[in-house]
């Protein structure tokens, strides 16, 4: 069979198709089409990734080359809870709590050169477990239904989708669930950073629904214990040592309030006793 070189004005129209593509998608995740995350995951796939038998769109363009725009907040390599580094939690205190993609409004705003963005790791367990954005879009693409359903999926995108892996729960009514996992919000944060990667100008906030409060990332440490030296200065510097200074402190103040009152008295009567 013959074949045919696509000019370079096909490519753009292809680029510019696929860019569509995205935004489209991105629209039915954010309107409640949650599995619309695995066909972004298949448009990320077609413009980035090169393999052996496949050549990305945007590395056919030349593009790969540009600075990617990056959200992802820096993971804490001893946190005991699980880091999701693109990802924003929403509390509302009803069945609305959820994981959600914060967009526009990421705390972290740079740019990165593409390997770099590609490979980062933007999920990582208290075991060491860890999904990059690579994997994350091959394996939703090529395994989860994006391209492919397979009768097997790799275990790491397993547990970031499947699992509740950073242990919360929603508690709604008086019944307890799960969060679920955060494979597909944290695919729609990357769609969002490829548009503002390929779109000059292209800006989307989340909507919230409900008040509640957002939480960008839970961390928690153990730290190893104090030496007793190290422990009495520590004591010293505690909110409840001041606490106490302050009440020694209003204490002093009361008795010589009282002193003066009791010393403005003894003034009083001796000049009632001068006047008599």
């Amino acid at each position: 069979m013959t074949s045919r070189t696509r000019t370079p004005q096909d490519l753009g129209r292809a680029l510019d198709e696929q860019i569509r593509f995205l935004e489209s998608s991105s629209d039915a995740f954010d309107n409640g089409f949650e599995g619309e995350a695995k066909r972004l995951a298949v448009t990320l796939r077609i413009l980035l990734h090169d393999s052996r038998s496949s050549y990305s769109l945007l590395g056919q363009l030349e593009k790969k080359g540009v600075p990617f725009f990056d959200t992802s907040r820096p993971i804490q390599i001893n946190n005991r809870l699980t880091s999701g580094t693109l990802v924003q939690l929403s509390l509302t205190g009803t069945s609305l709590s959820r994981h959600f993609a914060p967009l526009d409004d990421a705390i972290e705003r740079t740019t990165k050169n593409f390997e770099d963005w590609w490979n980062t790791e933007i999920f990582r367990n208290p075991d060491g477990a860890s999904l990059t954005r690579k994997a994350l879009i091959l394996s939703a693409a090529d395994q989860d239904g994006g391209a492919h359903v397979d009768p097997t999926l790799d275990e790491m995108y397993a547990r970031f989708s499947r699992d509740d892996t950073v242990g919360m729960m929603d508690v709604c009514g008086g019944i307890v669930t799960p969060m679920p996992g955060q494979a597909g919000v944290a695919i729609r944060q990357i769609a969002h950073e490829v548009l503002k990667t390929l779109k000059d100008g292209y800006t989307k906030k989340p909507v919230h629904t409900e008040p509640g409060i957002v939480i960008g990332n839970l961390s928690c440490v153990v730290l190893p214990p104090l030496e007793p030296e190290a422990r009495q200065d520590d004591d010293a510097k505690r909110p409840g040592s001041f606490a106490k200074a302050g009440t020694a402190c209003r204490t002093s103040a009361k008795a010589d309030a009282r002193a003066r009152a009791k010393a403005s008295a003894k003034a009083r009567a001796k000049t009632r006793a001068r006047g008599r």
